[in-house]
């Protein structure tokens, strides 16, 4: 099915004179199906425009968030300050802090809502914390977004 759409163009001529235009412009069933894909497409990135900004940079190894302590190393008993800061486009989620000790257990998990700029959280370190190698982990929803190590001393 095929239909014809017709478009005329006045111009003015070099002598004064108006002249007539007519270009005719053919539309097949795969020309406005094309466009309706293009429509829909165009309304799915803007909708999604953030996710898919997140999935993006992920993919591409640039940090989502970043992780800063107050020291690299601890002692069992003492008050670790970490302080996290996400990305713009993660806030109002809600972010999971863990740290994992060095057997690759959750020893401890902070929640909070990111909101624009850095968070600090302090943690407590049991007085019975193994030494080792701890790792704090930043995750949102089953993504992670950025880790720091950092050892314990022996008490």
């Amino acid at each position: 099915m095929k239909s014809w759409l017709k478009m005329l163009l006045l111009t003015p001529s070099l002598v004064e004179q108006e002249s007539e235009v007519v270009i005719e412009i053919t539309l097949t069933w795969r020309h406005l199906l094309a466009l309706a894909a293009l429509v829909v497409a165009v309304s799915l990135l803007v909708v999604y425009y953030s996710q898919l900004k997140l999935a993006a940079m992920s993919l591409l190894g640039i940090p989502l968030a970043e992780v800063k302590l107050d020291v690299e190393t601890y002692k069992p008993g003492s008050t670790m300050r970490v302080e996290v800061c996400p990305i713009a486009e993660l806030k109002g989620e809600e972010l999971r802090v863990l740290v994992v000790d060095p057997k690759g257990e959750v020893a401890y998990t902070v929640v909070f809502r990111a909101e624009e700029g850095c968070t600090a959280l302090e943690v407590l370190l049991k007085s019975d914390s193994p030494a080792g190698t701890y790792t704090v982990v930043v995750r949102s929803r089953e993504r992670a977004l950025a880790a720091k190590r950092f050892e314990v001393l022996p008490g």
